[in-house]
């Protein structure tokens, strides 16, 4: 979605986001100029943009850019972050008017949207051009007063923009299109558990989709009609008083891919493709791991069933961004991380049809191991001794805070001095000798950058034995 901004709009969305995500949200100008590729012209004008946009947004209380001589930082309250600039930048973007006019049939002549617009008709038609370009990988066409080609990927585009962008409703559907969507919107919520984000999401879903039906442009693949049993969509459509059946089994994805519905897949009546692959991955991970326990299993392989669906015949998640910080994960997880990334590679050579898809798979993949499949099946726990000065009650107060702050496959032992343990937490001085586990020394009560230090050591220790299984 960052296509839609303009390089200035680029610029201060990026440093936002990259201070959002550094340590202690401040960085030294020279590594942000590094990283962002910014002259010290353009960084300090980046901030200036930045900080202006703010105040415009009247949002400047709850995020503030502080720049001093060596560093940049950043104050927030938790009110706000870098997706709500992100939204307004595309807002404004020149781009979203002219395909919200598509999406309406609004648009007449690229003269009179440069006119209407107060640009020149050269910057239009360079507009236009750059939206055909980018729109022509995903088999999306612009005609004369709409687009055309791939319609699935036509409603998903519009699906994902209209979201991310959080565009008024009345500025791209008709009336009519609102009061039956709030009306879906009621029935559905009175059947399934809706959170308020995931009512906008179904909104859009579901306005678009409606649009498409009374453009006689809905169409789904053979593959869904016989992924989930007829008796599901019969439900769907009478709750929601519609004739349409393709209408129906499109509710019935959203529902399906949003965990709303519990038995869609019919177990007699497999999908030979996204069996394949569930096969696929389950050996491939026990091949490189341990064998799963059957529980396990069986909820891998639904989720699996879910994510190449979602993969194959509707992939509602294709124009997502996926902006999430990936390091943290890296970090907690690099049993996981190491091994999907090379799966993943693997995966997409041998499949090249979901080449196009590898964030996405990687994304959903790491999900599904780190929910699913306990840490401890896979790896060595780091082994932590608890041995503080103030005796046992206090030593098991210590213990109780660590499953709380700390999300690391960590164990406890209750011999500190055992030849097995890792770490020893302690608030005693030079009490332990060389041979002895590393000492981690604490205040009492211990201060926020005493489990900061604890986990940067965790975290190294996790990595060392992450490397030593690999060596072996």
């Amino acid at each position: 979605m960052s296509f839609f901004l303009s390089k200035e709009d680029y610029r201060s969305y990026s440093l936002l986001k990259y201070l959002e995500e550094s340590s202690n949200l401040s960085e030294s100008i020279l590594k942000i100029q590094e990283e962002l590729s910014l002259s010290t012209f353009l960084l300090k004008k980046t901030i200036e943009n930045l900080n202006d946009d703010l105040d415009e947004l009247g949002i400047s209380e709850h995020l503030k850019i502080l720049a001093t001589g060596t560093e940049v930082s950043l104050e927030i309250d938790g009110h706000y972050s870098s997706g709500f600039l992100l939204s307004n930048y595309i807002k404004r973007s020149i781009y979203l008017d002219l395909l919200i006019e598509f999406f309406r049939e609004d648009y007449t002549t690229l003269e009179v949207f440069a006119d209407e617009h107060h640009i020149s008709y050269s910057s239009a038609y360079t507009i236009l051009q750059e939206l055909k370009k980018v729109l022509k990988k995903h088999q999306i066409f612009f005609d004369k007063k709409k687009l055309y080609g791939n319609r699935r990927n036509i409603v998903i585009f519009y699906y994902q923009l209209f979201l991310v962008t959080d565009i008024s409703y009345t500025k791209v559907y008709p009336g009519d299109v609102i009061d039956q969507t709030n009306q879906f919107i009621f029935l559905l919520s009175n059947e399934y558990s809706l959170s308020v984000y995931e009512k906008k999401k179904l909104f859009h879903y579901l306005s678009v989709n409606l649009l498409a039906e009374k453009s006689k442009e809905l169409e789904i693949c053979k593959n869904i009609i016989h992924f989930f049993s007829e008796e599901d969509v019969t439900k769907i459509k009478k709750l929601l008083k519609i004739s349409s059946t393709t209408f129906g089994y499109l509710v019935l994805i959203w529902l399906y891919l949003n965990d709303k519905v519990d038995r869609t897949y019919i177990e007699n009546n497999k999908d030979e493709g996204i069996e394949q692959l569930n096969d696929h991955f389950i050996q491939k991970i026990e091949e490189r791991f341990k064998p799963l326990q059957e529980e396990n299993t069986w909820e891998i392989r639904r989720e699996l069933s879910k994510i190449h669906f979602n993969i194959l015949y509707y992939p509602i998640n294709k124009f997502d961004e996926f902006t999430i910080n990936i390091y943290f994960f890296r970090q907690n997880y690099p049993e996981f991380y190491f091994y999907l990334l090379d799966y993943v590679k693997l995966l997409t050579e041998e499949y090249k049809e979901l080449s196009r898809d590898k964030i996405f798979l990687f994304f959903s993949y790491l999900m599904l191991v780190i929910n699913y499949i306990p840490i401890k099946l896979i790896s060595d726990p780091v082994k932590v001794g608890i041995d503080f000065s103030y005796g046992s009650a206090y030593n098991q107060f210590i213990k109780k805070n660590l499953g709380l702050y700390i999300n690391l496959n960590v164990e406890v032992v209750d011999d500190e001095q055992s030849a097995y343990t890792d770490v020893v937490i302690t608030n005693m001085n030079n009490l332990y000798g060389e041979s002895s586990p590393q000492v981690v020394v604490w205040l009492n009560p211990p201060r926020p950058v005493d489990w900061g230090n604890l986990t940067k050591i965790l975290l190294k220790i996790q990595e060392e034995k992450y490397k030593n299984s690999q060596n072996n």
